[in-house]
Parts: structure tokens; C-alpha cells; sequence
């Protein structure tokens, strides 16, 4: 209350409320403030959508390796540190995400956690192989982008397709476990929204317009991770 009333103009403010202890609080509080405009509820079943590792030109400036770590840091959460710890299961995870990340951002106009799950689970195909090959080559793409489409198609073709099938098994199990949770409608809709039903286009957003966004999911796995991934990408 005091950070919306002290300061003009507005600050952007991002509440965290996995419990669901203070969000209708805050609700009424930036109402009567008549600050109802700038709220965006993010929740299950709610109008506010966001997608949390799509970026244009996510191939420069080493955008894509950031969204990565992001999910690196919402799968942990999403664990509760339960997981495995190991540092090979742990970084083959991340540089399976990384490669797959880069698949999206070559190939795809628009992609989602869903699409993301969607090459990891094909990941060292032919067809995924050919495809990449092919992105690297292509003259749509600067020197930076297609060296990183190639390093992706390196890890596919030469590190990850090499590694004995129960390797690759545990691998992927290790790095779609966080992701198995947007397998379901709710969660999808809000996390992985279709271009044409995506509302926050980033957290710029937010900022620059002095949003409340309000981050009332809660399901508790959902919760620890994607309040994570809100909290990296408002930083």
C-alpha cells in the first residue's frame, strides 16, 4: 500500500503470492487506489497469458543462452532440490534445453514451453538434423546466428545421438520433468498461449507501463517454478 501510495509516478510492482495469502488484499488495495487499469492477474483460468521463452531474435546477443538458464532455474524450483544433483545429469539437462531452445528460435516463427518439449522429446531425429542443417545454411540468418544453429547441430549429430539410448533416456527424463507440467490445459493456456491469445508480451511491459502484475498461481510445483521464471524475467 505504501509503495502505491508514496511514489509518483507509479512503479511497476510484481507480486509473488504461490499461498494466495495477500493477492485479494492487493487487488482491493490498488482498486481503491483507482489503480484497476494497470493491474494483469496472472492466473489459472484468468484472461492474462504470458509465454516465458519467446523472443524475437533470441539468437543474438546470447538471449538464448539467458532463457535457458531461466528454465534451469524454474526446474530446479519446480523440484524442490528432490531431483538429481549430479553435475553430468545436470548440465547434459541444460545443454539438451540449450540445443532445443536454439531448434525453436531457427525453425520456429513462435514457439512455447510445449514446442520446446516437443523437439526435446525428437531430439536427435534425422529429420531434426536435416532441418537444423539446413537453418545453418540459410542466408535469412547473420554469421552470429547460423554459428549458433551449427553448434546446436553439432551437439545433436555428434555429443547427443552418441550417447547410449538409456543415457539419452535419463537425460531427457531429467530435463522434461519440469516441462511434463504444462501438459495440461490450465497450465498451458496461461504458459504456452497461442500467438493469437498471448496478452504480456514481455516484462518490459510491465515495467515501462507501471503494471501491478500479480502472480496468483496455486499449484504448488507450478507455483515454486513459473514464480521463479516471472521473478528472473521482472529483474
Amino acid at each position: 500500500d505504501q509503495i502505491l501510495a508514496n511514489f509518483d509516478p507509479k512503479p511497476s510492482v510484481l507480486a509473488i503470492d504461490p499461498k494466495g495469502t495477500f493477492v485479494d488484499r492487493a487487488l482491493r488495495i490498488a482498486q481503491k487506489r483507482g489503480l484497476s487499469d494497470r493491474i494483469l492477474h496472472l492466473k489459472l483460468g484468468g484472461s492474462v497469458t504470458f509465454n516465458p521463452i519467446f523472443e524475437r531474435n533470441s539468437l543474438k546477443n546470447s538471449r538464448f543462452l539467458s532463457i535457458a538458464q531461466m528454465i534451469r532455474a524454474a526446474a530446479a524450483n519446480f523440484d524442490g532440490g528432490s531431483g538429481r544433483s549430479d553435475a553430468f545429469w545436470e548440465n547434459s539437462s541444460y545443454n539438451l534445453i540449450k540445443s532445443s531452445l536454439i531448434y525453436c528460435a531457427a525453425v520456429l516463427d513462435y514457439y512455447t514451453l510445449k514446442d520446446l518439449y516437443g523437439v526435446m522429446v525428437r531430439a536427435g531425429d534425422e529429420d531434426l538434423l536435416q532441418t537444423l542443417e539446413a537453418a545453418a545454411n540459410d542466408e535469412k540468418f547473420d554469421e552470429e546466428e547460423k554459428t549458433n544453429i551449427s553448434f546446436a547441430h553439432e551437439y545433436f549429430a555428434r555429443e547427443y545421438t552418441q550417447l547410449e539410448t538409456k543415457v539419452r533416456t535419463s537425460i531427457l527424463a531429467t530435463a522434461t520433468s519440469f516441462l511434463n507440467q504444462f501438459q495440461e490445459y490450465q497450465a498451458n493456456r496461461l504458459f504456452c498461449p497461442k500467438v493469437e491469445a498471448l496478452t504480456l508480451q514481455s516484462m518490459k511491459e510491465v515495467i515501462e507501463e507501471g503494471k501491478i502484475l500479480l502472480f496468483d498461481v496455486r499449484n504448488t510445483g507450478l507455483a515454486r517454478s513459473m514464480g521463479t521464471f516471472v521473478k528472473l524475467h521482472f529483474e
